[in-house]
């Protein structure tokens, strides 16, 4: 059922936006809600433009990336690291509130903590022995070489254990007072020098460049035995000058073509208009336009986007009748009654579509206020996050970071039909049965290694 006051609360969330007056914002199309960043800068407009439509999203003026839509938890970021290096600690994970307005609550807060371990026991570092004694040096002469050393690991046993960090062998430079022979070797060769001609004559051979290099990269030696040996090969090359270009023509753009139509019939968009390099076009390896051949702008429609409908939760099923009031039908497996429930459709505003399936639920059901039921106990369920650290009580002590974890008292429904009427459809129940339960349904333990207060990032 669509009410007036859920489309009303749309409109109102949107028109407050614009009673932020003229606010500059820069806007986005699309808000990503799993890093809540902000993609595809349309560029800066007032924030009531942008947020005609709920799906784009804006940065303020501390740069932080807020939605346009309506509030909305994101999803739990992964655990961080733990707060030990070894044994038990405790790590953390947040969440944020995106959208505009408030959240709706659900005990969760923003931040949550479980206890995590990385090992079950702390290492202990193994020891390196002293450096071994040097090896022969690898060059015979006064050129620089390489030599050798070696060190030993002792390790510590156990399975916490670590190896040694570093090598087990080091290399030093070296080497031995004689003279080396030095052979020359080329420089590099020099620079090209410049064409005979900058253009080809149609008829006539290539134009022709050349460039040098010399012995001195190191020079030959001269007084050592033996001599060193000289460059082998020309110091001087030259070749032809290939691919020598007709005389350039640059290109210029032609004039702009008119705008095209905007990218969104609501909200904010973009309108872009082209322009051809062909006034002249470029020829003969001249340059190309300088520029772009297109550019963009935004585009107003100053019409508010569709937004649709959503439910909202279902009521509570009211009380189990019997369609014939004269039955006693109290604790008895085999009559039954029906129930209902219903919902409201929310946030349906400028022409959005409404929500999609039924506003009322009947289903068959039998009715246990105060029957008589044996019980089956559960297993214990997992074990819940740790209560957060730096929470204090009425009297402002501080409170113990515990967890905890649940078991439940079932009701034996074995008695009752699995499914009733001529459609064979899941029947409900209503009502307060009397169970006797005498077991503990709720477990506690202390979290470990929990960071001191205040908690700051680093803690996280």
């Amino acid at each position: 059922m669509v009410t007036g006051w859920s489309g009303w609360t749309a409109v109102c969330l949107l028109m407050g936006l614009q009673q932020s007056g003229g606010q500059g914002v820069k806007c986005f199309t699309r808000f990503n809600s799993a890093s809540g960043g902000c993609e595809n800068l349309l560029g800066d407009v007032e924030l009531d433009d942008c947020c005609m439509n709920i799906n784009y999203a804006y940065t303020g003026p501390d740069g932080a990336c807020l939605s346009c839509g309506l509030p909305t938890w994101s999803k739990w970021s992964p655990w961080g690291r733990c707060s030990v290096p070894c044994k038990e600690g405790v790590a953390f994970r947040k969440r944020r509130c995106d959208g505009q307005g408030i959240c709706p609550s659900d005990k969760l807060g923003t931040l949550q903590m479980q206890p995590c371990k990385v090992t079950d026991c702390c290492p202990e570092e193994s020891v390196w022995a002293e450096w071994g004694a040097w090896e022969t040096c690898s060059s015979m002469c006064d050129r620089q070489g390489t030599r050798l050393r070696h060190r030993s690991c002792s390790a510590k046993k156990g399975a916490c254990s670590t190896k040694c960090e570093g090598s087990s062998v080091e290399r030093g430079p070296c080497s031995v007072e004689v003279p080396c022979p030095v052979d020359g070797q080329w420089s590099n060769w020099d620079g090209w020098q410049p064409c005979s001609s900058l253009c080809v004559q149609e008829g006539t051979s290539l134009p022709t460049r050349t460039r040098l290099r010399s012995c001195t990269a190191p020079s030959p030696s001269t007084h050592t035995t033996p001599l060193g040996t000289p460059c082998s090969g020309p110091g001087t090359e030259t070749e032809d000058c290939h691919g020598l270009p007709y005389c350039p023509v640059h290109g210029a753009w032609g004039a702009w073509a008119p705008w095209q139509a905007c990218s969104v019939t609501c909200g904010v968009g973009v309108q872009k208009q082209g322009r051809v390099c062909d006034s002249p076009a470029p020829k003969h390896r001249g340059n190309p336009c300088p520029g772009s051949n297109s550019q963009s702008r935004m585009c107003k429609t100053h019409i508010y986007c569709p937004v649709n409908g959503q439910w909202d939760s279902w009521s509570e099923w009211t009380k189990c009748e019997n369609k014939n009031p004269k039955e006693d039908r109290t604790c008895h497996p085999k009559i039954y009654g029906y129930h209902t429930r219903e919902r409201d459709c929310q946030y349906t505003a400028h022409n959005g579509s409404a929500c999609q399936g039924d506003t009322f639920e009947t289903r068959a059901c039998f009715n246990i206020d105060d029957c008589d039921f044996e019980s089956n106990i559960s297993e214990w369920g997992e074990w819940g996050p740790c209560t957060l650290p730096c929470q204090v009580n009425h009297r402002g002590q501080p409170i113990k970071t515990e967890r905890k974890r649940e078991r439940t008292c079932d009701l034996d429904m074995s008695k009752y039909p699995e499914s009733i009427g001529k459609n064979k459809q899941e029947p409900g129940f209503w009502g307060v049965p009397y169970v006797n339960c005498t077991k503990d349904f709720s477990q506690k333990e202390p979290c470990q290694n929990v960071p001191a207060c205040p908690l700051d990032e680093k803690n996280l």
